[in-house]
């Protein structure tokens, strides 16, 4: 889902939720004055005092239709990328590198929200181990496809680490055979196996996302 850009929309002499503002009242000769919009006291003719209240309106109340369409759009994205990201998290547990990490949209009743996210996994082959590559690929498997809504990126991660599996299982094959002393492994097995070799990486990383 994307929503665009929304431009923060200022509104002048407008208090935040909060904050004490200023209310317009009409003096008795006509004269429009401003009282605070908190409890006042004031002095009434005879020497006593009376107390006034005003209560400031709630930044979304003071937004047109349109503007609380817009902070609701907003409010529903953030819940989902959230959710999307903390999805991520939970399923790859061990394996995430930093944390989630958000972009955010200011909307028009001044508040941030988060519009589009990422979460960084190891998604290196385990080396000299094919056993545990093909299960580290199962779980960067499971980490990326585990939102209700995978992005491209996220099946991107996913179409990858199949591959790992895939040429790990070629790897553990021949280990068990060499370990069998059988016979040599056949040429397409070994043609798969150093393609793997050389493409393989020490020390890579995968970024599991969910962007505007």
């Amino acid at each position: 889902m994307q929503i665009a850009a929304v431009t923060p929309t200022v509104i002048h002499n407008v208090p935040r939720h909060g904050e004490a503002g200023t209310v317009p009242r009409p003096s008795p000769d006509g004269v429009e004055e401003s009282i605070e919009a908190v409890d006042k006291v004031a002095e009434k003719p005879d020497g006593g005092t009376r107390t006034t209240h005003r209560t400031a309106a709630s930044p979304e109340q003071q937004l047109s239709p349109e503007q609380q369409r817009e902070v609701q759009q907003l409010q529903n994205r953030d819940r989902e990328v959230k959710a999307h990201e903390a999805a991520h998290m939970a399923a790859a547990a061990g394996l995430v590198r930093g944390g989630m990490s958000f972009s955010y949209q200011t909307g028009p009743d001044g508040r941030r929200y988060a519009v589009g996210g990422e979460v960084s996994i190891d998604s290196s082959a385990v080396a000299g181990d094919p056993q545990a590559t093909i299960e580290k690929a199962r779980q960067i498997q499971a980490a990326a496809l585990a939102p209700a809504e995978p992005s491209g990126q996220d099946r991107a991660v996913a179409a990858s680490a199949a591959r790992m599996a895939a040429e790990a299982r070629v790897e553990l094959i021949e280990q068990r055979r060499a370990e069998a002393d059988e016979s040599p492994v056949n040429v397409s097995t070994r043609s798969a196996l150093d393609a793997y070799r050389s493409e393989a990486r020490p020390d890579q990383a995968s970024v599991l996302d969910q962007t505007v």
